[in-house]
C-alpha cells in the first residue's frame, strides 16, 4: 500500500474535529490475522492490500499520538493492551504467541473507509503484564536493520538449529508416486508410522506403489528408479502415556536414541495446551522428556506433540555424530559454526612462563 497520505486523512488531521481512529492489524507467526481498532464501531478496511476485512473495537493505547508527530522517528514504541476480551487474552501473552508477530498501523477517516493510510510497521517483542494490562514492546525498521558485525568466536556453534545457515532440513514430504527425486531428498511414509524418514542416495522416479520401507537405520529399498536410505526423522508425533508433572512427560512414538531431543522442542498438538512449544530439557531414549519449563496448563494422557530432535551445537556430539553436517559436501560450505580447537584463556594464563 502507499504511503502517501490520503486526502481525506490529511484533511482529518488539520481540522478542529480530528475523527481519525487508529486501526490495527496485528499478523501473528502462523498467519492468524488480528484486526483491531479503537473506534466504537466495525470499520470494513483494506488496511495492506490483501482485501477488506472487519477491524472490531477493541481496548488498546492510544495511537493519536502518531498523527501528531508525522516525522517523528517510528521505531520503538508500546502496543498496551486491555486483557479480558476473548479476542487478546494474558494467556496468549504468556504462552507467547505474540512472538514473532508483526503489527500494522494505520489510520482511516470513517466516512471514507476506501483510502487508509498505512502508517507503519512494528515487529513484536518483550511483552509483560500488569494486572489487566499488558505491554508489548513494538520494533520498527531500523531495528530489523541491526546486525552484529562479525563472528563470535566460542566453542560451540551459534547457528540455530535447521536454518539456511545450518543447512538441515527439519522436515520431510510424505512419498508420493511417479515423482522425480534429487538426490539427498527426504520422504516420510504414506502410511503406518516409524521413526525413520528416508533419503534418496541414488536420484531417479518413484514407483507406483509405495516400497516397503527398510526398519533398520542405513537400510535400503530400491522404488522405482530411486534408492531411499533409511535416516532418523528429525520430528516424530508423541502421545502422552503417564506423566509427573507439568515438565516430566512419558509417550509413546518418540523412542530412538538416549538424548535425540535434548535441547529440541515440543509443540502440543492437541489438549488444552495445544499450539504451545516448550524446549527439551533430557530425553532419556524411552519415552520420557523432562522440559526446561512447564506446560502452561495440566497435561492430559492422550495429549498429542510433535517432537523435533534437538542440537546441542557441539561439534562431535552433535554435527558430526548425530546430524552428520560438519561439512556439507553438496554446497562445499562449512556448516558448523564453533571454534572448539581455539586456544582459551585459561590455556593462555596456565602456560609455562619463562
Amino acid at each position: 500500500m502507499p504511503r502517501t497520505v490520503p486526502a481525506s486523512v490529511l484533511a482529518a488531521i488539520n481540522s478542529d474535529s480530528f475523527a481519525l481512529p487508529a486501526i490495527v492489524l496485528i499478523i501473528l507467526a502462523n498467519g492468524t490475522r488480528i484486526a483491531l481498532t479503537e473506534w466504537d464501531e466495525p470499520l470494513d478496511v483494506d488496511l495492506d492490500g490483501e482485501g477488506v476485512e472487519t477491524f472490531s473495537p477493541f481496548q488498546f493505547q492510544q495511537l493519536s499520538a502518531f498523527s501528531a508527530q508525522i516525522n517523528a522517528p517510528i521505531d520503538d514504541r508500546d502496543f498496551t493492551i486491555i486483557l479480558g476480551a476473548t479476542t487478546m487474552t494474558a494467556s496468549d501473552v504468556r504462552r507467547g504467541r505474540f512472538d514473532n508477530a508483526m503489527a500494522i498501523i494505520g489510520y482511516v477517516v470513517p466516512t471514507d473507509l476506501a483510502h487508509p493510510w498505512l502508517y507503519c510497521t512494528y515487529d513484536f517483542g518483550q511483552s509483560d503484564i500488569k494486572g489487566m494490562v499488558s505491554r508489548l514492546e513494538m520494533m520498527g525498521p531500523e531495528k530489523r536493520l541491526e546486525q552484529p558485525v562479525g563472528v563470535t568466536l566460542s566453542a560451540n556453534c551459534y547457528k540455530s538449529y535447521g536454518d539456511l545457515d545450518c543447512g538441515i532440513p527439519t522436515r520431510a514430504d510424505a512419498w508420493a508416486d511417479t515423482t522425480d527425486y534429487a538426490l539427498h531428498g527426504l520422504v516420510k511414509r504414506l502410511t503406518g508410522a516409524g521413526i525413520y524418514w528416508f533419503k534418496a542416495t541414488v536420484a531417479g522416479t518413484s514407483d507406483v506403489a509405495e516400497p516397503t520401507w527398510p526398519t533398520t537405520l542405513g537400510g535400503t529399498v530400491v522404488d522405482g528408479t530411486v534408492t531411499w536410505t533409511a535416516v532418523r526423522a528429525r520430528r516424530l508425533i508423541g502421545t502422552v502415556t503417564a506423566l509427573v508433572d507439568r515438565r516430566t512427560i512419558v509417550a509413546t512414538g518418540i523412542t530412538v536414541v538416549g538424548d535425540y531431543f535434548g535441547e529440541g522442542f515440543i509443540t502440543f498438538l492437541t489438549g488444552d495446551n495445544a499450539g504451545d512449544k516448550r524446549r527439551v530439557r533430557s530425553d532419556n531414549g524411552t519415552g520420557t522428556l523432562v522440559l526446561h519449563l512447564g506446560a502452561y496448563d495440566d497435561i492430559q494422557i492422550g495429549d498429542t506433540f510433535e517432537a523435533l530432535v534437538g542440537c546441542r551445537h557441539r561439534r562431535l556430539e552433535d554435527c558430526v555424530g548425530k546430524h552428520d553436517n560438519a561439512h556439507n559436501s553438496r554446497t562445499l560450505t562449512l556448516r558448523y559454526g564453533g571454534f572448539d580447537f581455539l586456544a582459551g584463556e585459561n590455556i593462555t594464563a596456565t602456560a609455562p612462563k619463562g
